[in-house]
């Protein structure tokens, strides 16, 4: 692998039609993307690729449902605004990017039936602001199905098991 200083030498003089700053999850696939069309194109980071923020990040490309519950309870229409460009964002990703995406379902416990209505309620109107937009329906699945999904969950009172505790 050569040196940072033997990579600028290389590129240095040389014309591109896109230089990618940054070369995380997003930079590197913009990049990678760019090449595949044809684009010429150059990567610059400042250290190790992806040791920065995206080591962190869980790359998940979702459609903002946190930025919902934020937009109804602050009664914020930018929230708002933000869920819906971020719908409509991963529908282009998967679409454009089948390569490097894939559909992820996501299941979350819940313990008392006023939770399950919060959830209920919320994702329904996620899924009605996803419109054409929309992956897949969110739906309920029974605590039966969920203990055969989520084996970890303590089937008497559906609370997670400390793996260390006896």
């Amino acid at each position: 692998m050569k040196s940072r200083v033997e990579e600028l030498q290389n590129i240095s003089g040389q014309e591109f039609d896109l230089c990618v700053i940054g070369g995380g999850a997003t930079g590197s696939a913009c990049a990678l993307d760019a090449q595949l069309r044809g684009i010429r194109t150059v990567l610059l980071e400042a250290g190790d690729f992806a040791g920065a923020t995206s080591s962190a990040a869980t790359k998940i490309i979702h459609g903002g449902v946190r930025y919902l519950e934020e937009a109804i309870k602050d009664v914020d229409p930018k929230e708002y605004h933000v869920v819906v460009r971020a719908l409509h964002e991963r529908v282009r990703m998967l679409d454009n990017a089948p390569h490097l995406t894939r559909k992820l379902e996501f299941l979350v416990p819940s313990f008392h039936w006023l939770d399950v209505a919060y959830l209920d309620i919320g994702l329904k109107i996620y899924d009605w602001l996803a419109g054409s937009a929309r992956i897949s329906p969110s739906k309920f699945v029974s605590r039966e199905d969920t203990l055969r999904r989520m084996p970890q969950l303590n089937r008497t009172d559906c609370r997670m098991r400390n793996r260390g505790a006896r």
